[in-house]
């Protein structure tokens, strides 16, 4: 953290690179939810979508040809050494990672090339556990405390201290190469003032000065558990980052529970977990000493098996009751181009 410190990124400078027209756009996050429902489809607009211009680049986007080098993951998308030198050298891409940018070019995000890389379970982990504390009035501007567990690259907490503007965010990573690079991130977005990170082991328990602090716990924990019951990464980052290792759901959840501020009404967790493992989830949770209070299936199109569940957890008090809320459909726009084209056959 001390080399993203003196790097001294100002909010300035970041929105100068940002904002650059030579970018990386993979998936964009926008502010409505779609719900698989009995609604007119007519209405539904995605949540989560990519956008492409008439070439296939992403909107917004030019390719500089000339350019020998590139650092995203696809060579015809790439930063020009212009746009890399707007950035303190130790925040720019090294060999082997790319740059990418994501919402609209509103966050920064290195990435190995080959390794660990977001996708949108970090987005809608972010997005859920933002509306669920809007929906219990509860300001992302009011000061509180959020902890990342298994922070990965940092996608979770950006996305989240950048909708949450009052959290000061404690991630915890247990692998370095991982947590270097998510500290790196922070600065890219700004958000090194108030963010931490440490790289632990979970199974040692939580690190100093978090137990019973925490307002907001944010977990993106591995989905697998049995290394021969699927193929398996070959790169370790992304080995470990999809299976368990030295801790499993259940520790998770212990962990979880232990960050919690006691006693607090608002204070919750929030999981994203394989919709297949849904009952593995919530069987870990409850042997973790949370109590389950929302739930949310995620499905990638309408009418598809589910994709992903969404979870928010408390220690166990009177009062609440397990609530389900409408499923969250990340690209309805498939369905409404079907029932648009068979509409408007011939009869």
């Amino acid at each position: 953290m001390s080399g993203a410190r003196e790097a001294g990124v100002e909010a300035k400078a970041v929105r100068r690179v940002v904002f650059c027209d030579r970018s990386y756009m993979r998936i964009f996050f926008v502010n409505c939810v779609s719900r698989a429902s009995g609604e007119n489809t007519e209405r539904l607009k995605p949540a989560v979508c990519e956008a492409r211009g008439p070439r296939g680049n992403p909107i917004g986007m030019t390719v500089d040809a000339r350019s020998e080098q590139w650092y995203t993951r696809r060579k015809r998308d790439r930063w020009s050494e212009l746009d890399l030198e707007r950035l303190p050298t130790e925040l720019r891409p090294n060999e082997g990672e790319t740059l990418d940018l994501f919402l609209r070019k509103k966050v920064l995000l290195l990435q190995s090339r080959r390794g660990y890389r977001a996708n949108t379970d970090s987005q809608i982990l972010a997005y859920f556990a933002t509306r669920r504390r809007e929906a219990r009035g509860l300001s992302g501007d009011s000061e509180h405390r959020a902890l990342d567990l298994g922070a990965g690259n940092a996608l979770v907490s950006v996305l989240y201290g950048n909708h949450n503007r009052g959290a000061n965010m404690q991630l915890v990573e247990l692998q370095g190469g991982l947590a270097a690079r998510a500290a790196r991130n922070l600065a890219l977005n700004g958000l090194v003032p108030r963010s931490t990170v440490v790289c632990h082991d979970l199974a040692h328990g939580l690190p100093s000065n978090t137990e019973g602090k925490m307002d907001v716990v944010l977990c993106n924990p591995p989905f697998y558990r049995d290394i021969n019951s699927r193929s398996p990464p070959t790169r370790k980052e992304k080995l470990l980052a999809h299976f368990e290792s030295s801790v499993d759901i259940v520790g998770f959840a212990k962990v979880a529970f232990e960050a919690l501020v006691e006693g607090s009404q608002t204070a919750s967790a929030y999981f994203v977990y394989d919709a297949i493992h849904s009952e593995r989830l919530y069987d870990g949770l409850m042997k973790g000493g949370l109590e389950i209070v929302t739930t949310q299936t995620v499905f990638h199109r309408l009418h598809h098996q589910p994709l992903r569940v969404l979870c928010e957890a408390r220690r166990p008090q009177a009062g609440f009751e397990r609530e389900e809320l409408e499923p969250l459909v990340l690209h309805p726009e498939v369905e409404l181009r079907k029932h648009s084209s068979l509409s408007h056959r011939p009869p």
